[in-house]
């Protein structure tokens, strides 16, 4: 393992908001290292076409944009108890 993940990209749906007028995040990609175009280009190629996203058919409305820092370490702390469960 690389250690905790410091980035993250997260996938929105602009159409579908939540209560407070934000828009749902449907996905979310944590990086070791900042992430750069080509893997906004990936993950943006593997959500469109891999079904077991379940996101191919909002392919046309979703966007993508970096994740803010109390995100990466909501799910850099949620990786952190899986591999502490799996080691207990």
């Amino acid at each position: 393992m690389e250690g905790r993940i410091k980035y993250g990209l997260m996938v929105v749906d602009p159409t579908d908001l939540d209560e407070d007028s934000n828009p749902s995040i449907v996905h979310f990609c944590g990086y070791w290292n900042k992430p750069d175009e080509d893997n906004i280009n990936h993950l943006r190629e593997e959500i469109s076409t891999d079904e077991t996203f379940g996101l191919t058919e909002i392919v046309d409305r979703f966007e993508i944009y970096p994740a803010p820092f109390y995100l990466v370490e909501y799910y850099a702390n949620i990786i952190d108890e899986m591999e502490n469960d799996e080691v207990d």
